[in-house]
């Protein structure tokens, strides 16, 4: 039986610059690989960000969900977001991690309630012994509109599958940070969150740390267990293997 999955969110803070477009950071994924090789099992799922890539382009391309949307625009933004995620897979291939790239916008539909999302194809591909990774991408909806979806989003969807037992969001930060410059070891939903730094990029077009919080929340109400860390360091490692590690979880 297929349980105990942790979904590892590689935010495109940790993947890319986001501050130069299209710019990959090749040594950071090598180092999350290589933890997830010592880490050994392979009862992951990997939803990754747009980062400097799909944020830049998103804004570049001036994609909107409007009735005059381009059909190159939608089909570049997909492309180009492909690419990121064979240039992951890449890396993790290397060290032996069989991760199967799958299509969040074959996946995934935005229906009249809210998204729709076909949990089979993924939950049989880690039953087959392989790691899903998937991504912020555009999907259509019920109005035949393309629009993005975050990898947050993603993420929470996910999330609701009694398969998953915990979240890890992996961005720059060593946690969530507070205004006094230390890493908030456990944050409560119930509080305001004016104690919170908010940082921002030059491309993020959806609607950074503060969308993540909302986005991981009903994770949250679900009794699962969500945290935000920096993945270097064997952090991740230490996460995988439930040992003590420097980040933020967040509580209800």
């Amino acid at each position: 039986m297929l349980e105990g999955v942790t979904i590892i969110k590689l935010g495109g803070s940790v993947i890319t610059d986001k501050s130069i477009p299209f710019k990959i950071l090749y040594d950071n994924i090598t180092e999350i690989a290589e933890q997830i090789a010592k880490y050994g099992k392979r009862n992951l799922l990997l939803v990754h960000g747009g980062g400097s890539v799909g944020h830049y382009l998103v804004e570049k391309l001036k994609f909107s969900e409007s009735e005059t949307q381009d059909p190159k625009a939608i089909s570049t933004i997909i492309y180009e977001m492909d690419n990121l995620t064979q240039a992951i897979s890449k890396v993790f291939l290397e060290f032996n991690i069989p991760v199967v790239a799958l299509q969040t916008h074959s996946l995934v539909f935005l229906g009249e309630d809210g998204i729709v999302l076909n949990p089979k194809f993924v939950l049989n591909w880690l039953r087959k012994g392989l790691i899903p990774i998937l991504k912020g991408d555009i999907i259509l909806g019920y109005d035949d509109l393309a629009r993005v979806i975050s990898g947050d989003i993603l993420v929470s969807e996910l999330a609701k599958l009694n398969e998953v037992k915990r979240v890890i969001m992996c961005f720059d930060q060593d946690g969530i940070i507070g205004k006094d410059g230390n890493v908030i070891r456990k944050l409560s939903l119930r509080s305001n969150f004016e104690e919170l730094i908010w940082s921002t990029n030059k491309y993020d077009v959806t609607g950074g740390l503060r969308a993540k919080l909302n986005a991981m929340a009903p994770v949250v109400s679900l009794k699962k267990e969500v945290y935000f860390m920096n993945p270097q360091r064997n952090r991740l490692l230490n996460a995988l293997l439930e040992k003590e590690f420097k980040g933020t979880k967040l509580i209800e």
